[in-house]
């Protein structure tokens, strides 16, 4: 079948014309067997028929230009709905890149944290210069501690050695006295 066969068939109810045309039947067969008064009544009913047939037709096409119309407005809000969702869909690009980026940030601004919290456990490079002046004038003066003890240690061991020695001598001087002594006794 033919699209405007099915069109007229959705537009124009079958039933409704065969009511028509058996109405046409019957007037034509009516004109031929009947009285004026019965051939009047078949005409005014199937004058009644052909404008209740004209007003469904009437009816039809508003609900075609009603469809049409829906058909339309859908297709409108098709469009609209296509835009919305490509702008959606652009949206939700945007955000996954915001997101990405944001969560680059944070984990750039934690290892900041970590670092800055690794320096401030340590003293600034002035206070650590100070440190490292007081440090190297300790290790000077420990230096210098440590000269003059050896210094010190050297002299008391030569000191010592002196004494020994003198020792000795005192010793072997008494000695030679008691002998001298002895040898005096012995010869008296």
């Amino acid at each position: 079948m033919s699209k405007h066969v099915l069109e007229m068939r959705t537009v124009v109810n079958e039933t409704d014309l065969s009511r028509l045309a058996g109405k046409w039947f019957a007037f034509m067969r009516d004109l031929e067997k009947k009285t004026v008064a019965e051939v009047e009544t078949s005409y005014e009913e199937m004058i009644n028929e052909i404008d209740l047939f004209e007003f469904n037709l009437s009816q039809n096409g508003i609900r075609v230009q009603t469809a049409e119309h829906d058909v339309h407005k859908l297709k409108e809000q098709e469009s609209v709905l296509g835009k919305e969702i490509a702008q959606g869909g652009g949206k939700i690009v945007a955000l996954k890149d915001s997101l990405v980026q944001e969560r680059q940030e944070r984990k750039h601004q934690e290892e900041y944290d970590a670092i800055a919290a690794t320096i401030l456990q340590h003293h600034d490079r002035a206070t650590l210069a100070k440190e490292v002046d007081s440090l190297q004038k300790d290790i000077a003066q420990e230096e210098q501690d440590k000269s003059r003890q050896d210094r010190m240690l050297e002299m008391r061991s030569k000191q010592f050695q002196l004494l020994l020695t003198t020792i000795e001598d005192l010793e072997e001087e008494l000695v030679g006295e008691k002998d001298d002594a002895e040898d005096d006794a012995m010869q008296t």
